[in-house]
């Protein structure tokens, strides 16, 4: 493996991965990092690109299936995810190499060794057959979360949560009422139980609705803070990376 590409929206986590992949393969060369689908879009729309490809499912303004829909990609894809166990089975039909987060060197390592004894052939046929596959499974969200408060178990309709937030590594989703109760789940697994025209991750510790934002203004480093009704007891700051794709959202849900 002479040269590979990261697409990654989370600058930890695509650091990480070069990391492993110096130590795996010393001489390789990243040659670009690209942080969402928008960015990729158009660099592979400029550069033709034959090495790997390093590109994780879910990005701050989509999935990577919006890239593969928008460009032709004939180049080896590892993918790194931690979407359902369908979308797994769907990787695996299609015979392309994934790794579940948090990735360990090991499961990395394998995989490179995979792709440097595959013989080059047109990997667009497969990206496009896995792209419709997954395009006609229809994902389900949650509608109710069913708290636990002592021994009795409370059912609350999503459609009354404000937002969710991390304290404490708990999670708790505060509601329109002002209550706060904690989910049982952490954040990664909370936002992918809920509809991403509903709720927005918009950094580490924050999924909000949209009907919860009452204020925003311009925050230092093109970020953007946040007040919520109910009112939060902490600042509540767009990460840079997600400010594009949360103003997108706003507007459109």
């Amino acid at each position: 493996m002479k040269q590979y590409i990261i697409i990654e929206d989370e600058p930890v986590a695509a650091r990480r991965l070069k990391n492993m992949i110096s130590e795996i393969e010393p001489e390789s060369e990243m040659l670009v990092h690209l942080e969402s689908v928008e960015e990729a879009v158009h660099w592979f729309q400029k550069n033709p690109f034959s090495g790997l490809i390093c590109m994780d499912v879910n990005l701050a303004d989509g999935t990577c299936f919006d890239i593969l829909k928008q460009v032709e990609i004939s180049a080896p894809v590892i993918f790194t995810t931690a979407f359902e166990a369908y979308i797994i089975q769907a990787f695996e039909a299609n015979a392309i190499a994934y790794l579940l987060k948090p990735i360990k060197r090991e499961e990395l390592e394998k995989a490179i060794m995979k792709y440097e004894k595959m013989e080059h052939h047109n990997w667009g046929t497969e990206y496009k057959e896995l792209t419709d596959s997954l395009l006609k499974q229809e994902q389900v969200y949650i509608k109710r979360l069913l708290i636990k408060i002592g021994n009795a178990i409370r059912i609350i309709p999503v459609s009354e949560v404000a937002y969710f937030f991390t304290q404490n590594k708990i999670v708790y989703a505060c509601l329109l009422s002002g209550k706060n109760y904690p989910v049982g789940f952490n954040l990664d697994e909370m936002e992918r139980q809920l509809s991403p025209a509903d709720f927005f991750r918009i950094n580490r510790q924050f999924i909000v609705s949209a009907a919860s934002v009452t204020q925003i203004f311009m925050y230092t480093k093109s970020r953007l803070k946040l007040f919520l009704s109910p009112a939060s007891e902490t600042e509540v700051i767009v990460s840079y990376e997600r400010t594009a794709a949360f103003k997108k959202w706003l507007t459109e849900n």
